[in-house]
C-alpha cells in the first residue's frame, strides 16, 4: 500500500494572534528534516503544496506544488481557500501521481511514522474515509473518494478547510457508499493530538522547534533509550501569554501564545492539559515508556478512577532519578488509600514550588490550591 501524505503550507499564517512567518520555509523545513525521512524509507510518499503562483508549478526535487489559485491560511473566507486549494491539488495528485490513499495533513502535524505497519495497512483498505471526528490531525483518504470530491458539484459555505471537508463528506456518504471508519478502529490514535506521546499517530500544533522534540523523542522511545522529561498535567498556566519570536522581516507580529508555540519551558518542563487546546487525563496518553519521565506533575487527577492506569502505566514510567507530585485543589486524602493498597511509598509535603523549580509553574491568580501535596519517589 502507497500513502501519499498531502500537506498544506502557504506563505503566512495569521489567526487569533498567532504569528508565524513564512511557513512555506520555516515549518516545512522542519517536516523534511524529521518524519518526511521516516515515511518515504516505508515506501510512502509526501508533498507540499501552497497558492499564489502564476501557473502550476510541480518541483519534485523539494516535493513542493504551486497552485494558481488563492494562498490565504486565515479563517473566516467563504468558500474555504485551503478546501479550494486542496481540491486542486488532489486533482492534480490524480492525474499525477500513484497512491492508493492520501492522508491530508498541514505543516504544523508531526507524522508518527513508526506507527504505520501492516496491520494499520490492512485495516485501512477497507475504508474509503479514516478521521478522528477532529481536523487537526487530517484525514486518510482512499482514492476512490478522492475521485468524488473534485468531482462533485459542490458550493463550501464552511471557513475552514477541516470543517468544510467534513460538511463536504456528510453530503455524499450516502450517496456514494462511502465506507467511514475511525483512526482508532485501525490501530492510530490521534484522539489527543497536542500532546507529545509515542501513542499518537498525528501531533498537532507542531511548529518549529516542537517539530524536532517531537522526532527527539520518538527516535529515543523507539530505540529503546531511556530519557528523562519533565511533565506537568493539567497545571492552570497562563497558555496565553505570548512567546516572543523573531523574524528578519518582523516588527510588530512577535508574539505567539503559548498554546501554539509551546514545547517546553525554560526549565524543560512539558505541559499537557490546560494548554494546546487539551483538557488532559492521564489514562488517554500517559504512555511514555519506561523510565522516561525525570519528575511529574499532576493537578487534581483522580488516580482512584484510573486505578489500573496508575499502577501499571504511570508508576513504571519514572525514571530511575525521577518522581511524581500529585497536587490538588481540593483535598488529596481519597487517593491515600490506594497508595496504601498497593503499598506505594510517598510523603507529604508542604511548598510544592521547593520541588519544581520552573518560573512557568507559579501560582495563579483566582486558584487557590491547599497548601500540600503527595510526593512518590522511584518505587
Amino acid at each position: 500500500m502507497k500513502i501519499l501524505f498531502l500537506v498544506t503550507t502557504c506563505k503566512t499564517y495569521s489567526f487569533s494572534n498567532i504569528f508565524i512567518d513564512r511557513p512555506d520555509l520555516t515549518r516545512k523545513l522542519s517536516c523534511l528534516e524529521t518524519w518526511v525521512p521516516r515515511v518515504i524509507k516505508k515506501g510512502h510518499d509526501v508533498l507540499f503544496f501552497e497558492g499564489d503562483s502564476e501557473e502550476l508549478i510541480y518541483d519534485e526535487q523539494h516535493k513542493h506544488l504551486y497552485l494558481p489559485i488563492n494562498d490565504e491560511y486565515d479563517y473566516g473566507l467563504k468558500p474555504a481557500p485551503q478546501y479550494e486549494r486542496f481540491k486542486l491539488a488532489l486533482s492534480w495528485c490524480l492525474e499525477n501521481l500513484e497512491f492508493d490513499y492520501i492522508n491530508t495533513i498541514t505543516d504544523s502535524d508531526y507524522v508518527n511514522a513508526y506507527l504505520l505497519n501492516e496491520d494499520v495497512y490492512n485495516k485501512l483498505q477497507n475504508h474509503d474515509l479514516i478521521t478522528s471526528g477532529l481536523g487537526g490531525n487530517g484525514f486518510y483518504l482512499s482514492k476512490n473518494l478522492c475521485k468524488h470530491i473534485v468531482n462533485e458539484d459542490y458550493i463550501n459555505e464552511k471557513v475552514h478547510s477541516d470543517v468544510a471537508l467534513h460538511f463536504f463528506v456528510e453530503n455524499i456518504v450516502n450517496k456514494y457508499n462511502i465506507k467511514i471508519s475511525d483512526f482508532e478502529s485501525i490501530g492510530l490514535n490521534p484522539y489527543y493530538q497536542y500532546i507529545s506521546s509515542e501513542k499518537c499517530s498525528h501531533i498537532h500544533y507542531a511548529n518549529g522547534k516542537r517539530m524536532y522534540y517531537l522526532d527527539y523523542l520518538m527516535s529515543n522511545y523507539y530505540n529503546g533509550s531511556k530519557i528523562k522529561r519533565k511533565i506537568a498535567f493539567d497545571y492552570p498556566i497562563d497558555y496565553t501569554q505570548r512567546e516572543i519570536i523573531h523574524t528578519y522581516d518582523t516588527i510588530d507580529k512577535r508574539n505567539t501564545p503559548l498554546y501554539y508555540s509551546f514545547t517546553t519551558d525554560n526549565d524543560n518542563w512539558e505541559f499537557f492539559g490546560n494548554i494546546n487546546r487539551s483538557h488532559s487525563a492521564p489514562q488517554h496518553h500517559y504512555k511514555v515508556g519506561d523510565g522516561v519521565v525525570y519528575k511529574g506533575l499532576f493537578v487534581n487527577v483522580n488516580i482512584n478512577e484510573n486505578e489500573d492506569i496508575f499502577i501499571n502505566s504511570i508508576l513504571p514510567s519514572i525514571h530511575d532519578e525521577g518522581e511524581l507530585y500529585f497536587y490538588f485543589e481540593n483535598d488529596y486524602n481519597h487517593i491515600l488509600p490506594l497508595l496504601d493498597k498497593h503499598n506505594i511509598q510517598y510523603t507529604i509535603e508542604d511548598n510544592l514550588l521547593n520541588f519544581i523549580d520552573s518560573e512557568t509553574i507559579v501560582p495563579i491568580e483566582n486558584i487557590t490550591f491547599t497548601k500540600s501535596f503527595i510526593k512518590i519517589p522511584k518505587q
